[in-house]
């Protein structure tokens, strides 16, 4: 058996996670983001009808919002320019960052880095996770939100 110091290679180090540095690499106005997602809920209504109800409750989020989180821009997209990995935000307002929802399953990777974003780009506070209160699984993915550290928002109104 090869011992260290005979010829064989030491272990890789352990990673460590990336303190991620995040620059903004495109976005929409509120407008031009809503109107992407009405066409492409259209296009795909017929094939993928739950990802079609995704992108309207998106819509549905961003008019019932505006004021409230004064939204500068959606879908928009940063990148860490250290390690390279993306995120999609659904919203970002003046003051925080949301993510609209309207799922069966929270995904706790994206929140980590949301989270993260929330932080770096918008100097502090939680970010808010909106929820479609008539989803029957509204209350299980609120509850993952709110352990993650979000702000938990069930939005009315979205059948």
């Amino acid at each position: 058996m090869t011992q260290l110091g005979e010829g064989a290679n030491p272990p890789p180090p352990p990673k460590t996670p990336c303190d991620h540095s995040w620059v903004e690499l495109e976005s929409k106005t509120p407008a031009d983001g809503k109107s992407q997602n009405a066409a492409t809920a259209t296009k795909v209504s017929v094939t993928d009808p739950p990802s079609a109800k995704g992108y309207l409750f998106e819509n549905h989020c961003i008019d019932s919002n505006m004021e409230k989180l004064k939204i500068e821009k959606v879908s928009v997209k940063y990148e860490c320019v250290l390690c390279k990995q993306t995120q999609e935000v659904d919203i970002v307002g003046e003051n925080q960052i949301a993510e609209c929802k309207n799922k069966k399953k929270a995904d706790l990777e994206q929140a980590v880095r949301l989270k993260d974003i929330q932080t770096k780009v918008k100097g502090g506070g939680v970010p808010l996770a909106k929820l479609n209160e008539n989803h029957p699984k509204s209350g299980s993915v609120g509850n993952a939100y709110d352990k993650a550290g979000f702000a938990v928002e069930m939005v009315k109104g979205f059948v």
